[in-house]
């Protein structure tokens, strides 16, 4: 008995390291799929084991999962806004695709329809995007065989009224350079692709640029100068002669404020979001309309190799009413800045939390009872950050620039 006891408590043990380190996700089958409907201000699955998972049985209509284990996750959209799927930590064959339903009730992904658009391609990509229609139903299928990741879908950011948008260049794909044209000093034959934009704002500290996307084949990508020119005429340089030998390094690549500086980071640069090379998004137009062409200048600065512009697109995001909660008056200055942040108010303030886009809290301060106050916003990444300050009288959320 004491043999069989001991080899018993043996196998109890060795089962439940088992089931510990092969953890089954519970919405592996589109039936459990895991409703996040939330995801408006973002949303964050902790550590998924797509590997884990259970095989797709059956296929949709366009762009199939059928055999592939993946996770899967539903929402049906409040806003008309976009909402991007993100596979933190990325295998070798990452999957994040979008589907539409009739309702939030799916047993069988055969009754799902691919949303075929850019941003979701039927390929490997670790992170894709749609823009969501307001009371329509989606799933997003996930796949990550190689290892434990965080998955995420961002939307808006937490406590504002926000809106972004989305502007997609026509007319694409386009060679560079035809009949092999060396454009060096990007002035006798500029490659450009634009994007028309008929809105009219300015952009300002509720308006502004969220993020450029490009695509581009080439054979070389080292050869390549590319900058952003607004309807003014101003001209920001989002990377100049990097990649190397890389062929396609600008597969889907994003620029934003707050991203990797591109000039240190290794191509091919499809991996997170990259700061442009010439300065940041949030002061180069400060002040100008949003309104024309915004466009996209590509220069090959050497011969022999060759390619096309496939994609570019620009994103815009405005913050439709920051003072939502109350009227109060609240000034928060320098803004943008570099090292420090004052607030100074009527009322005293309360309690003061800083989130970044994602909505992530980064810093709270409780108890304040302070008409003024300061913050060290030193050992912040640059990027857009806002404020959630609370009063005596009410609540207000504050857009700051971080540099």
């Amino acid at each position: 008995m004491k043999i069989i006891k001991f080899y018993f408590t043996i196998c109890l043990f060795f089962i439940n390291c088992i089931m510990t380190i092969a953890q089954v996700p519970p919405n592996d089958i589109i039936a459990n799929a895991m409703d996040i409907d939330q995801v408006g201000n973002n949303f964050i699955d902790i550590a998924v084991q797509t590997q884990n998972a259970t095989s797709e049985p059956n296929g949709q209509d366009l762009c199939t999962v059928q055999n592939v284990q993946v996770v899967w996750y539903k929402f049906t959209a409040v806003t008309s806004d976009t909402i991007r799927g993100i596979i933190v930590d990325p295998g070798a064959e990452p999957i994040v695709r979008w589907y539409t339903a009739q309702d939030e009730f799916v047993n069988d992904s055969s009754e799902l329809t691919f949303v075929d658009t850019f941003g979701n391609p039927c390929s490997f990509d670790n992170q894709t995007f749609i823009q969501a229609s307001i009371g329509q139903t989606y799933y997003i299928a996930v796949s990550n065989i190689d290892a434990p990741t965080d998955i995420e879908f961002r939307g808006p950011p937490l406590g504002s009224d926000f809106s972004c948008e989305e502007y997609q260049a026509l007319g694409l794909p386009l060679d560079i350079d035809i009949n092999n044209n060396i454009t060096d000093d990007c002035l006798n034959m500029p490659n450009q692709y634009s994007v028309e934009i008929t809105e009219n704002y300015e952009l300002d500290l509720n308006v502004y640029i969220d993020e450029i996307m490009i695509n581009i084949e080439h054979t070389f990508s080292g050869d390549l100068q590319l900058s952003l020119i607004s309807p003014n005429g101003t001209s920001l340089l989002l990377a100049n002669n990097l990649g190397g030998s890389t062929s396609n390094a600008y597969t889907g690549t994003i620029f934003r404020l707050g991203g990797e500086e591109i000039t240190t980071a290794s191509p091919p640069f499809t991996s997170g979001t990259y700061s442009p090379q010439g300065g940041d998004l949030a002061t180069i137009f400060s002040g100008e309309e949003i309104q024309g062409d915004w466009t996209l200048q590509v220069c090959d600065t050497a011969d022999e190799n060759s390619g096309q512009v496939n994609a570019f697109s620009i994103s815009f995001c405005a913050i439709l009413n920051v003072n939502r909660f109350n009227d109060i008056n609240i000034q928060i200055y320098p803004n943008p800045t570099h090292e420090t942040i004052n607030l100074n108010s009527e009322q005293e303030i309360i309690d003061v939390v800083i989130r970044d886009f994602n909505g992530r809290e980064i810093e709270r301060y409780n108890n304040l009872i302070s008409r003024n106050f300061t913050i060290d916003v030193s050992h912040f990444s640059s990027a857009i950050y806002f404020m959630e300050v609370r009063s005596e009288m009410g609540q207000t959320v504050k857009r700051f620039v971080k540099l």
